[in-house]
């Protein structure tokens, strides 16, 4: 199983792939011949995992519980908040205060206010992917049936967010079978699972009509029968978030889902050269983004303005990093500070420039990053010898601190928290002084600017501009992931990845 550099904020590390199956599913144990279903609509699952979304290890299951569960709040492709099953949202100092809207469970009773506490602690003390989501927000309290009050750790004006965890009724986790199997939570999402390979629409679902009523599901035990699936067109819908590096092709329309996953150069600011900010904005400078996102990630990434998403319209005008290389520019920042250019090698006190750059050799993507890096800072003069790690020599290498450079990726939550990556105590600071203080000229240092947002006296705005600024990493590209649709599919395909089906319930379907 292939593993990547850390991208969960409160994690250490990123899986590529899938876990080991769960719990089997309760109700039959899936076909492999979807001409057998009923349904016009197919989609791939895992018959061996679970449809609890905390408990779901496999990747097209987790994404199947979107469907089967409504969150507070769902994230779009602008990374804009959308309200689901949250009709009032206030966030005040540490706390965020959610009222609910009037919803029911697939079964008919009402949501309320305990099922959101209740969904909430699960997610929170799981090892799902929420936990990590969540590591901000302490707790969650009953203010009265329709009314949750979450504590936050620190003052986070979009922790809202954050809020992207499904509610399922409380203690419906718990439910089996006659033969004691686990049974999918109740939920208020568009679907129900029906025991028989089959996701039948929610008549008590909040957003009303469902016109595309069943969906058929085809069991796929493993990846090379998934895309042996989407390949051969068994399957009329198929996303990936590409952390496998497999990019399966599917006879249908594209569509891209912004992730909030940033691919960066991490810098060993105790190397004298990388020490200088001059420095390292000249090789800023040397780096084409649009020819890594081109080549080493086949279109599926945006090259980086800056160290925020550049979908993200809070700080748009802030972020200013240019697309493709600058190398005049870029040997200008370096004679600035007294390099020597010449016969293209890079010099400070008649010392060639060189460095060590290392990356995790199992992600594909990332190890023909930076082989490209290698060879764009060579334009430049500066000699870097790459190293190709296993993921565990990899992770040894950044602890230990035995680097001048590093390529990885991290994945940014939806609070826009850049916290860990950024501060000299964060769980990524890979490289950073640990006893940085303001600059010379008295300047306000990136972390101060960072510790005053989060304290309630600063702008996000000032965060963007004096990263760029100091710029302790050098951002190269966000991320994206694909949703693929068959070309007998009629709707608005505008799913995102807190739900890549997001709009199925109009879809029309004709075979």
């Amino acid at each position: 199983m292939k593993k990547i550099i850390p991208i969960l904020l409160a994690l250490t590390v990123m899986l590529c792939g899938c876990s080991p199956a769960a719990t089997d599913i309760g109700g039959e144990t899936g076909s492999d011949n979807p001409s057998s279903a009923v349904s016009n609509f197919t989609l791939a699952f895992c018959s061996a995992d679970t449809l609890n979304p905390y408990t779901a290890a496999k990747q097209i299951n987790r994404s199947i519980t979107r469907l089967m569960y409504d969150p507070l709040v769902k994230i779009d492709n602008d990374l804009k908040p959308i309200y689901v099953l949250a009709n009032n949202i206030v966030t005040e100092g540490k706390t965020c205060t959610v009222t609910i809207k009037p919803a029911q469970f697939s079964d008919g009773t009402s949501l309320s206010a305990s099922d959101v506490v209740y969904s909430f602690n699960l997610a929170k003390s799981g090892s799902n992917e929420y936990a990590g989501i969540l590591s901000e927000v302490i707790s969650a309290t009953q203010k009265d049936g329709r009314t949750v009050v979450f504590n936050l750790s620190k003052i986070d004006p979009y922790a809202e967010n954050l809020l992207t965890f499904p509610i399922i009724k409380s203690e419906s986790d718990k439910l089996t079978t006659s033969d004691n199997m686990s049974l999918p939570p109740i939920g208020s999402g568009r679907y129900v699972y029906d025991g028989n390979l089959q996701l039948v629409s929610n008549k008590s679902w909040i957003g009303g009509n469902i016109s595309l009523e069943t969906i058929n599901l085809i069991n796929a035990p493993d990846n090379e029968a998934l895309y042996h699936y989407v390949e051969s067109g068994a399957v009329d819908m198929y996303s990936t978030d590409l952390s496998d590096c497999n990019i399966t092709r599917m006879s249908s329309t594209r569509s891209d889902i912004t992730l909030n996953n940033l691919v960066y150069l991490g810098l060993n600011l105790n190397n004298v050269h990388l020490s200088d900010a001059n420095f390292r904005h000249g090789l800023s400078l040397a780096v084409n983004r649009e020819k890594i996102c081109e080549s080493s990630y086949f279109t599926n990434a945006v090259p980086a303005t800056g160290f925020f998403n550049p979908k993200w319209d809070a700080v748009k005008s802030m972020q200013s990093i240019q697309s493709v290389a600058d190398t005049e520019n870029s040997v200008v920042n370096f004679e600035k500070i007294w390099y020597n250019y010449s016969n293209g090698v890079l010099n400070k006190d008649n010392n060639a420039v060189a460095f060590n750059l290392i990356v995790n050799g199992e992600n594909s993507f990332r190890k023909s990053a930076a082989e490209q890096i290698v060879t764009q800072l060579s334009s430049v003069g500066i000699k870097v010898n790459l190293s190709v790690l296993s993921y565990n020599d990899y992770i040894n290498a950044l602890q230990n601190g035995n680097f001048d450079l590093y390529l990885a990726e991290v994945n940014i939550p939806y609070n826009m928290d850049l916290s860990p990556l950024l501060t000299k105590s964060g769980s990524l600071s890979y490289g950073l002084i640990k006893d940085t203080v303001a600059d010379d000229d008295g300047q306000t240092s990136l972390e101060t600017v960072i510790n005053n947002f989060y304290n309630g006296t600063g702008t996000v705005s000032d965060i963007a501009a004096i990263a760029i600024s100091e710029m302790p990493v050098i951002p190269i590209c966000y991320r994206n992931g694909l949703i693929f649709y068959g070309n007998n599919i009629s709707g608005d395909f505008s799913g995102f990845y807190t739900d890549v089906y997001y709009g199925i319930e109009n879809f029309k379907v004709i075979k």
